[in-house]
């Protein structure tokens, strides 16, 4: 999923496959809409040294074939402007066996004058495997534009649910890790974001580098590698169409070879959410 995004695919996709449990039920279509907060925004473990918020509406569609589309804006409290994006996305997922689910999906993100990304494009792979209350998964994304990105994102989770009379509460924590390039994190913030959290230019990025690390290799100027572990503990309250999400997050950034421009610190924040399904 690209962004917040690499989201919105994936994320729904996601939900898909955790419901998807017997590949002879056919899943109806549906209409949703989402509202999410998170108290820190972070990607891939970075926020480029400005602590802000995020807000995120999106509405999305699924349907009973497996094709799904969406689309999602960006608000972030101290970036200029505060909308920062707009994403469009579009896929297909796949219930392959009672156990195997798979998607593949392509987003589209528009940029306002000021905060442009040179990764406004993103396809995206998933595959996960669900036994029991215990799921697996393994995304993949491919940021592209004037920069090319890669991203990894292999996680596990368990989900236990409580059942009401006409409502039900769900836990589900996991973890994962985050796989990538040192330019995944400009998916969700703009080059200025960066100049204006660093202090540095992100074009002389390497030069500043090279001057702060001189004996640091030519080739570990452009590497792939872990970026961030994290853990989530998200609990849903649903009733009807209606459920509300609230999640403690915790991330722990690690330094890639060719960083070393902004401080890395491990993160605890808040994740809240509402969704309609029509």
């Amino acid at each position: 999923m690209k962004k917040y995004l690499i989201p919105v695919l994936i994320a729904f996709a996601g939900v898909s496959a955790a419901n998807a449990q017997d590949s002879t039920v056919v899943l109806p279509s549906t209409f949703q809409v989402r509202l999410s907060y998170e108290s820190h925004a972070l990607q891939s473990g970075r926020d480029f040294d400005v602590t802000q918020f995020l807000m995120s509406p999106s509405v999305f569609y699924n349907h009973r074939s497996g094709v799904y589309a969406g689309a999602s804006a960006l608000y972030l409290s101290e970036s200029d402007p505060a909308v920062s994006q707009v994403n469009f996305s579009l896929g297909c997922g796949r219930t392959l066996t009672d156990n195997w689910y798979a998607s593949m999906g392509y987003s589209y993100s528009l940029y306002p004058e000021g905060a442009e990304s040179p990764l406004p494009h993103a396809i995206s792979a998933g595959l996960s495997f669900t036994r029991g209350k215990i799921s697996g998964s393994m995304n993949y994304d491919f940021l592209f534009g004037a920069e090319k990105a890669h991203q990894l994102t292999p996680g596990v989770s368990a989900y236990f649910e409580k059942g009401l009379k006409k409502s039900c509460f769900s836990f589900s924590p996991g973890v994962s890790a985050t796989f990538g390039t040192a330019n995944v994190p400009l998916s969700r913030f703009s080059e200025p974001l960066f100049q204006r959290g660093t202090g540095v230019l992100w074009e002389n990025r390497d030069q500043f580098l090279m001057a702060k690390f001189p004996r640091r290799a030519a080739e570990d100027r452009n590497v792939f590698g872990l970026m961030s572990v994290q853990a989530f503990l998200p609990l849903q309250y649903a009733v009807n169409r209606l459920s509300l999400e609230l999640s403690l997050n915790l991330v722990q950034p690690v330094e890639l070879k060719n960083e070393g421009y902004e401080k890395l610190e491990p993160s605890i924040y808040l994740g809240a959410a509402v969704q309609y399904r029509i």
